[in-house]
């Protein structure tokens, strides 16, 4: 790979993430006095959110690609870059921003862009889904797509990560689904709220919700998540909060590499918190390596 000073570096960046007029030469800017001179911007639109513009920086001969934005423009352009061997930096400007929390990469812009310049390349786990589309934090069907689906963009505005916690609380209470789940080919059916299947450990606010799961370990982990109280959503919320394991009878847990998930009733679906078709089936396998990115050294 080229020097810092001569490398092609092309920035992919949600202009809805900010109000100001001047963010291009500011975040280029920022770029330059971190080492990448002379960087790219492609902004991304509302019918192509990332993916058009990562495939036109590979075209551009783009060798670092730079996404400035929040997870779901991260997984927009990363559903193009994995296996391409072109890494990916984080300048992070969304609300969750989950997998720069996971990765430790620096929330603020600054430390963020000395990262990207200078941090090493590490090879993270992608988790493909069989409509092409991946995800790098997790997927899940059921109540954490019902959230997300709940929460309002106004809200994210106003209470940040807390505002998914509001839209959370409706669903508390909510019938219970069957999910029929098939394991690297083992079948296995639960009674319960959501499943979720991880590529790292925490949530929003740092919540360790799937303890040991990492980016990096060729493995997707799987939770089912069965409050069927206010009671257990609270006991959930209080162990998870301090580090403990909730118990079984409220998030059981599997690891696999192929996972399918089916829901009846049908469940709303998200991939990194980009909701998908309702009622789709969740399937997925992981691709262990698949995705460089730039992280702390």
């Amino acid at each position: 790979m080229q020097d810092a000073e001569v490398m092609r570096v092309a920035v992919v960046a949600n202009p809805t993430k900010s109000g100001d007029p001047y963010w291009d030469r500011r975040v280029l800017g920022v770029l330059e006095r971190a080492g990448l001179p002379g960087a790219t911007w492609i902004p991304t639109t509302a019918a192509d959110p990332g993916p058009g513009q990562a495939r036109q920086a590979l075209a551009d001969g783009a060798e670092l690609v730079v996404v400035c934005g929040g997870d779901g423009t991260v997984r927009s352009v990363a559903t193009v870059l994995a296996g391409t061997g072109v890494p990916m930096a984080l300048l992070p400007s969304g609300t969750g921003n989950l997998l720069a929390r996971n990765l430790e990469v620096p929330l603020e812009v600054e430390a963020a862009a000395r990262v990207a310049a200078s941090g090493r390349t590490a090879a993270i786990d992608v988790g493909r889904t069989d409509d092409g589309e991946c995800f790098l934090v997790m997927a899940g069907s059921g109540f954490d797509a019902a959230m997300l689906r709940d929460t309002s963009d106004r809200a994210k505005v106003w209470l940040s990560w807390a505002a998914y916690v509001l839209a959370g609380m409706r669903h508390l209470r909510g019938p219970l689904a069957t999910y029929d789940l098939v394991l690297d080919g083992v079948p296995v059916r639960r009674h319960g709220r959501g499943v979720l299947i991880g590529n790292v450990s925490a949530l929003q606010a740092g919540l360790e919700l799937l303890p040991g799961a990492l980016a990096d370990d060729g493995l997707l982990d799987v939770a089912v998540l069965a409050p069927r109280s206010l009671r257990e959503w609270f006991r959930l919320a209080r162990r998870v909060g301090i580090g403990l394991a909730p118990g079984e009878q409220v998030l059981e847990r599997w690891t696999a590499t192929r996972v399918t998930v089916r829901a009846e009733p049908a469940q709303p679906v998200q991939y990194d918190g980009d909701l998908v078709e309702s009622g789709v089936v969740l399937s997925c396998v992981v691709e262990p390596g698949a995705l460089l990115v730039r992280v702390p050294v």
